[in-house]
């Protein structure tokens, strides 16, 4: 008896996942028709703001300044981790520097700063590679939706002539399950075949570095931000002096000033 009402269950859970595929493959057609429009519609926006050279998905202005920014704060960073290994600090089990003492919190404030900044640089450097494949995934996408869509056009007049049959209705569910299957083959099979639609359209864009940060602009130029390296808390010495080779540009990354940090005392007249 039991054995009987399990094979009831598994019948039921069979039929049930058969009844949802045909429902899916009924109705994918109608999905691939709007999708297929969508995507178009986006490509069609990108295509047309693209200048055809490798500056269409590099840094904009603002990204390249966040590069300078981090790369300058990752030098830094180095200067003063190398310092700070000459010192006899200990080092605790995670491998960071005991803060028991000033000099232990500040190894451990620019070693973390440098692993922040080396992360955004790396983000940075492979976003205009990551973009470009993300704008020739979505073309590949839209040529398999329309070639899969041809074969609806070509579909519909077998469809209408089927529900004029006798047994129109039943012929035309099973036709459109064929079709929707039909067109997941197709699909399938040119997503795997066209490989970089985008070539026509745009150059594939290299890794960005520092010798060819600046070699390729894309959009309109926004004005420069202005960062600060931001010491870390509690800190009263000042060690600009040994670092501040390691920003590109006093007027783009102002120093911090020691007299800031310890106001010189007043001369005695």
């Amino acid at each position: 008896m039991a054995n009987k009402q399990e094979t009831n269950w598994i019948a039921r859970i069979i039929s049930a996942i058969i009844f949802a595929i045909a429902v899916y493959l009924i109705f994918r057609p109608i999905c691939y028709l709007f999708k297929s429009w969508k995507i178009q519609k986006e490509n069609k926006t990108i295509i047309q703001n693209l200048h055809h050279n490798l500056g269409d998905f590099w840094l904009t202005e603002q990204e390249k300044q966040q590069f300078l920014f981090h790369t300058a704060q990752c030098d830094l960073a180095d200067k003063k981790i190398k310092e700070f290994s000459s010192y006899p600090l200990l080092v605790r089990q995670d491998g960071q520097y005991d803060e028991r003492n000033r000099d232990g919190k500040e190894a451990n404030y620019y070693a973390e700063q440098k692993d922040k900044s080396e992360k955004i640089i790396k983000q940075l450097s492979r976003s205009p590679l990551k973009k470009w494949n993300q704008f020739n995934d979505s073309l590949k996408e839209e040529y398999s939706l329309r070639t899969a869509n041809l074969l609806l056009w070509a579909y519909i007049p077998f469809l209408l002539v089927i529900r004029q049959s006798d047994d129109g209705a039943a012929i035309f569910i099973l036709s459109m399950i064929f079709l929707g299957l039909l067109q997941l083959i197709v699909y399938k099979l040119t997503l795997s075949l066209v490989k970089n639609p985008a070539f026509p359209f745009t150059p594939k864009p290299g890794q960005v570095t520092l010798d060819n940060l600046n070699e390729h602009a894309r959009g309109k130029k926004t004005l420069l931000l202005h960062f600060r390296f931001n010491l870390p808390p509690n800190i009263s010495n000042c060690a600009e002096d040994t670092s501040s080779a390691a920003w590109p540009s006093s007027s783009l990354f102002p120093s911090s000033s020691c007299s800031a940090i310890n106001p010189p005392a007043p001369l005695n007249r």
